[in-house]
């Protein structure tokens, strides 16, 4: 799995709505 920051770094650059998509996925 990714680093906290690198996760963190990845999702920014990600759209809102992917983003909550995959928050559900990493709880």
């Amino acid at each position: 799995m990714l680093g906290n920051g690198a996760w963190e770094q990845c999702m920014s650059t990600l759209d809102p709505a992917v983003r909550e998509k995959l928050s559900k996925y990493q709880v």
